[in-house]
């Protein structure tokens, strides 16, 4: 009998990372159970491919939760936020505001309409300067 041996080729890749974002995700693998950066960041990809194709359905109407995390001090974060959320107040059915230290804060909006629209304003989100994690927890509900 003989064995074969699947020759799958990989593609190595540079990243720029942050010394203590590195340093976090060494330990979190490590605590993890991987025994390789490289086997750590390919199940970290694998998760973030699957969290967005459930996105790709973006018809019906959810609630949810956006939570994210940013630096208090980045030029007009909070300006930006403010004027991002009163631009959807209409998908807003709430939103809390808390101090995590110095300089980083909490904030958490819950949402509710079409799943488009709000995957849109999560993009939008995510793109502004000093959103360090954001993150859309979300439910198909009927439409209110």
């Amino acid at each position: 009998m003989s064995l074969k041996r699947s020759v799958e080729s990989v593609t190595r890749v540079s990243l720029s990372l942050p010394p203590k974002l590195l340093e976090k995700f060494d330990e979190a693998s490590d605590r993890a159970g991987f025994k390789d950066r490289s086997k750590s960041v390919q199940a970290s990809m694998r998760n973030f491919i699957t969290e967005e194709e459930q996105k790709l359905d973006r018809s019906g109407f959810i609630t949810g939760a956006l939570l994210m995390i940013y630096d208090h001090d980045t030029a007009d974060i909070d300006t930006k936020l403010t004027s991002l959320e009163h631009r959807n107040r209409k998908m807003i059915a709430s939103s809390t505001h808390m101090h995590l230290g110095v300089s980083h804060c909490l904030k958490v909006l819950v949402v509710r309409g079409q799943a488009g629209e709000i995957t849109n304003f999560e993009k939008k989100l995510r793109n502004l300067n000093g959103i360090m994690q954001l993150k859309l927890s979300y439910m198909k509900t009927e439409a209110s």
